[in-house]
């Protein structure tokens, strides 16, 4: 990767020297999970289950979107879990389930600044991925935010999502009244 050095070099557990400032500035562009998205052949079971565990929780819902799949979504302490069961055919999580089989499909982390954090990907020689909902490579609005699909060639069956959350009023501006996708 191409960090910064600041002469401030510290050992890293691994044996090797990571440079505290850049780690710093990598912590900066990250502010959270925002959601951790399953690939799953029953949403709805899933849902049940976590309930059934941890009791339930305020957000707990399944619902069918029009991008053809069902959304089980269930959240703890601020990070949502979505468990996507797909209610067609060629759709992107039917085709995670044939490939890959049930499990993690994406993780989706908030950030305070989409632009920069796509150009350090580019600048580290790491590629933007097509959203599989709306074929877009690249910063686009969706119905939280503006997010990317950044590539992970070495984890293939892993999509990792950048997303910068609309601030007041974004929301409407970007994306209008259409459905959430």
């Amino acid at each position: 990767l191409d960090v910064p050095q600041t002469g401030n070099i510290e050992p890293h557990r691994d044996g090797g020297n990571h440079d505290s400032l850049a780690v710093k500035e990598c912590i900066l562009m990250f502010e959270s999970v925002k959601h951790i998205a399953f690939a799953s052949s029953d949403a709805s079971r899933a849902v049940e289950i976590l309930e059934a565990v941890f009791g339930e929780a305020e957000d707990a819902e399944v619902k069918d979107l029009v991008s053809k799949y069902r959304v089980g979504r269930f959240t703890a302490d601020g990070v949502q879990m979505q468990f996507c069961e797909p209610l067609e055919g060629d759709e992107r999580f039917s085709k995670h389930l044939s490939e890959y089989g049930p499990g993690l499909h994406h993780i989706c982390f908030t950030v305070n600044d989409i632009d920069k954090v796509i150009a350090r990907a580019k600048a580290n020689g790491i590629a933007l991925k097509p959203c599989l909902s709306c074929g877009i490579a690249g910063s686009h609005p969706h119905p939280e935010g503006w997010i990317a699909f950044i590539g992970a060639e070495a984890v293939p069956e892993l999509q990792i999502e950048v997303m910068q959350v609309y601030g007041p009023g974004e929301r409407e501006e970007y994306w209008g009244d259409r459905k959430e996708i």
